[in-house]
């Protein structure tokens, strides 16, 4: 990433005046389909004890869906960090401020959670490898991630654009290009998959780490 890319990197969300209300009925609500059918699908392959939710936001509705487990939200907002912080009901869950990607082995331990997910994050990093390899170096066990951005199949590499007005950037990603990716770095049982959003389709990661 540039130097002036990566000073302004994340300074919308550290700035913006905007609260849980905005994020349950602008993020969350729209794509209600693809939580549900993750909650699902954790419910198929769970129970697990040590999650990570990388880019929590405010933590809304996952802080309550593994209200018993070890949870920990990742987000590089301050300002959401803080405010999940003082919202958590039960106090027991942890939130911590900065960048998956310079996180894992510094201040979170390399394969302490059998469950890393990310909902509509990885659209907005800067390199969607070394996002791809953070979650997999962070899991013991699953990682479960999803692009809102769309499906483009036909990508032989991702496609990207800086966004100066929400200081983050805009990524298509090459479905073939994920799971090269994620076979380089060990991972098994795959998928890199079209989700139903009920209106744009959106990508499905999947994998196992061994």
């Amino acid at each position: 990433m540039h130097d002036a890319r990566e000073q302004e990197y994340g300074r919308w969300w550290n700035e913006n005046g905007l609260d849980v209300s905005w994020y349950r009925h602008a993020l969350f609500e729209p794509r209600r389909a693809i939580h549900e059918a993750f909650v699902a699908w954790t419910e198929a392959h769970g129970p697990f004890s040590r999650v990570l939710e990388v880019g929590c936001g405010c933590a809304f509705f996952y802080p309550e869906v593994f209200s018993e487990a070890q949870y920990m939200g990742v987000d590089i907002s301050a300002k959401e960090i803080g405010w999940s912080r003082g919202n958590d009901p039960r106090g027991h869950h942890t939130y911590l401020c900065g960048d998956i990607t310079k996180m894992v082995g510094v201040d979170i331990e390399p394969e302490g959670f059998d469950l890393v997910f990310s909902h509509a994050v990885v659209d907005h990093v800067p390199d969607v490898d070394l996002f791809l390899q953070a979650c997999v170096r962070a899991s013991r066990g699953r990682v479960y991630l999803t692009s809102y951005r769309g499906w483009f199949p036909e990508l032989a590499t991702h496609r990207q654009c800086w966004s100066p007005a929400h200081t983050c950037f805009y990524n298509d990603l090459s479905p073939s290009r994920v799971e090269e990716c994620l076979n380089l770095l060990g991972c098994q049982g795959i998928t890199v998959a079209k989700a139903d959003n009920g209106s744009l389709p959106e990508t499905l990661i999947t994998m196992r780490v061994p």
